[in-house]
């Protein structure tokens, strides 16, 4: 005979699956959310592409353009020729200088960083240059800036092509009108941009990752949902054949005592079918239960100990380091609190464990209807995936040939530092050096072997510097060192063991090598473009010493 479907099966029916439908919904929201993050990193890569090259060519349109050898190639702009006053001047050695305009300078700069990974090229829908001509997504961007003008980027994430096409205005500035004076353009006025485009190749490998995850995640919970419908559904079932049997007392006991232990049953399959770990815990924070993930993971034996001596597993986890929040510093059972008060977050946790450390994301919630107030903590272990995303990050960060910081890097460290200092009166020194004579290496021993110079060298000053300071590769044959809390007598000290240690060293397939280093120190009435106009100077000077010196300014 077919069991019906009563109001209490009815109701709990549409209550489970409900919540199923409801987890499931949020699980996937979380993978997208994920990958939403991931196109606002590729987005600030291409803020920080935008910015460098905007600063580039601010820089050169502030002092009207500037002077370069022709070596019988280098033309001034054809195109602005007649706005430019001495485009051509002849210096006392007999050299060409060529004037180079802003936008000649960023034109050819794009053409030299073509690639499949990232380019980017100077545009306007009224182009002087014909090169320089506006296509279907500048033409887009420029539509909405001009009616958004509020707005000063546009961007599009192309799922076709696999790119991110980014596009940063030029706005007219009292500069510009030096090679714009017969346009008609006024100060403000959007006379082009910047579009760049960027990869997002590496985006499909993240969706297929996170959908499998979220995909696995889905069928456990509907299978744990419909594990428990299936119980309920016996137990509505058993509870009816009861009513109409009339059995005795100790009957209905029995098969009740038989409900409670098949109940129990199904609950603690659940429980360690469960590969989370999962533990509770009373209001004293004391290791009350766990299942068979979190057994494994800390050792039987171990876990044992653990309860009898009343001591709790949230004793051994602190806040990850990437967390920024109000919860920074707080450990064990107050961690546990913070979380209970705000049940709505999730929290990645550090855990050190027998010289191993694991990253997990941390859910608390109290166990209701509980009679001596558990408290249930669930950890998924996260390591692996924290890990890949800190890697990524990293690689974005790091010059590829010498292991050092790359220009991003230290920008984001210099905003940092700077910004404290500031605020907190506290010291940090540059030191900024340049292989000497480095071109003759290369013209001499081919790149190959420069390639290698540079490699040994990051290794001597990576052995000499704290794991403090910030170490990067500023461009060619340079390198920056950022020191926090380090004063400049304590920075020139640092610079001359360098300098011995590298003129001291062998190089293979070249022999021995000089550097010049450049120091500055921060001042409180320093901006950042002082403090980086001084530490040229300091490197200039020394170039103009003789080379292998340290000069400070």
């Amino acid at each position: 005979m077919p069991f019906p479907l009563n109001s209490r099966l009815a109701g709990f029916t549409v209550v489970l699956f409900s919540s199923a439908a409801l987890i499931t919904l949020l699980e996937i929201k979380n993978a997208r959310e994920d990958i939403e993050q991931a196109k606002q990193h590729i987005l600030k890569e291409a803020a920080v592409h935008y910015n460098n090259i905007t600063v580039t060519r601010a820089w050169a349109a502030h002092f009207g353009g500037v002077f370069v050898r022709s070596e019988g190639k280098l033309k001034p702009n054809p195109y602005l020729k007649e706005m430019i006053d001495e485009a051509e001047v002849q210096t006392q050695t007999g050299e060409t200088l060529i004037k180079i305009n802003p936008a000649w300078m960023t034109r050819q700069l794009s053409e030299m960083t073509q690639g499949e990974d990232f380019s980017y090229r100077i545009t306007s829908d009224h182009p002087i240059n014909p090169l320089n001509r506006s296509v279907d997504f500048d033409n887009e961007a420029f539509a909405h800036l001009r009616n958004h003008p509020e707005e000063k980027v546009y961007y599009r994430f192309d799922e076709a092509e696999k790119k991110l096409h980014y596009m940063g205005g030029l706005y007219i500035e009292d500069s510009c009108l030096r090679c714009h004076d017969r346009t008609r353009y006024e100060i403000g006025d959007l006379r082009g941009g910047v579009s760049i485009s960027l990869s997002t190749h590496h985006l499909d490998g993240l969706k297929v990752s996170l959908m499998q995850k979220s995909y696995v995640m889905i069928a456990l919970i509907w299978a744990v949902h419909i594990l428990l419908w299936s119980f309920f559904w016996m137990q509505e079932r058993q509870r009816s054949r009861m009513k109409k049997l009339n059995q005795t007392l100790e009957e209905k006991v029995k098969a009740r005592t038989q409900e409670l232990s098949l109940k129990n049953g199904y609950l603690k399959t659940i429980f360690n079918l469960e590969q989370n770990l999962i533990f509770t815990v009373d209001r004293q924070w004391r290791l009350i239960d766990y299942n068979r993930a979190c057994a494994e993971f800390f050792g039987t034996e171990k876990i044992s100990a653990l309860c009898q001596e009343h001591a709790c597993l949230c004793n051994y986890f602190e806040p990850y380091e990437s967390e920024k929040t109000e919860s920074a510093g707080l450990k064990g059972g107050a961690l546990i609190s913070y979380m209970l008060e705000h049940q709505q977050k999730r929290l990645n946790v550090l855990l050190n464990w027998e010289e191993k450390h694991y990253i997990f994301e941390l859910l608390v919630r109290p166990i209701e209807h509980s009679a001596e107030e558990h408290i249930l903590v669930v950890m998924s272990d996260i390591t692996k995936r924290q890990k890949k995303i800190e890697s990524l990050e990293e690689a974005t960060l790091t010059d590829p040939l010498t292991g050092a910081g790359n220009r991003m890097k230290f920008n984001l460290h210099f905003e940092q530092y700077f910004k404290t200092s500031e605020r907190y009166k506290k010291e940090f020194s540059l030191i900024l050096l340049d292989i000497d004579f480095f071109k003759k290496i290369n013209d001499t021993y081919g790149h190959d072997t420069g390639d290698k110079v540079l490699v040994s060298l990051a290794n001597i000053i990576r052995s000499r510097i704290r794991t403090s300071d910030v170490f990067c590769r500023w461009g060619g044959e340079e390198f920056v060192i950022l020191m926090p809390m380090t004063t400049l007598d304590e920075a020139i000290k640092l610079a001359e063991q360098m300098k011995e240690a590298i003129s001291n060293a062998y190089f293979e397939g070249v022999g021995h090598l000089t550097c010049s280093f450049g120091v500055a120190s921060y001042r409180r009435s320093d901006s950042k473009e002082q403090l980086f106009k001084r530490l040229d100077e300091a490197l200039y000077r020394a170039k103009k010493s003789g080379r292998n010196c340290v000069v400070s300014v």
